[in-house]
């Protein structure tokens, strides 16, 4: 955006620079992610941190925006970081453990994944748009970012 290469983006608003603008769409909850035989996808209520304790725990740049302080222990006694989504979601697969994403990451990923909500103080990531700060978006662009704003309203109240 900053080289102008792109009228807008769709992103959270984490570490923005000084010369863009976010306008929230909506919020993305963050929750637990299992494989389908997993013991903690039977359960169909929202899961504790607590029971995260006797799994393997592998963390990801969502991890960050976790402040619940009852998850903290659990997070910081993790065994593997691994920062990208395909990795990841392998490693769950494949039964090397579980991990926690915002639900909009699992779109698409197929029913051999369980997504159970956090209990708790429920992290949630922001996602908006992105533009410019100083300039009108052109014509094209407008109308687009109108439409986006359209279809993400329902989901704002």
């Amino acid at each position: 955006m900053l080289s102008r290469r792109v009228d807008f983006g769709i992103a959270t608003d984490t570490g923005l620079d000084v010369d863009l603008v976010f306008e929230h769409l909506t919020e993305d909850r963050m929750g637990l992610v299992c494989p389908a035989d997993h013991p903690l996808a039977d359960a169909r209520a929202s899961c504790s941190w607590e029971a995260l304790a006797p799994y393997t725990l592998i963390t990801n740049g969502t991890f960050r925006q976790v402040s619940d302080p009852a998850a903290r222990a659990i997070l910081d006694s993790a065994r593997f970081h691994v920062p990208n989504i395909v990795s990841l979601l392998a490693m769950v697969r494949g039964g090397l453990g579980v991990t926690l994403l915002p639900e909009l990451a699992l779109f698409e990923a197929g029913d051999d994944l369980v997504f159970r909500p956090m209990r708790g103080e429920r992290p949630t990531r922001d996602i908006g748009l992105i533009s410019l700060r100083r300039e009108t978006p052109r014509p094209a662009a407008s109308a687009l970012m109108a439409a986006i704003r359209a279809q993400a309203e329902p989901r704002r109240s």
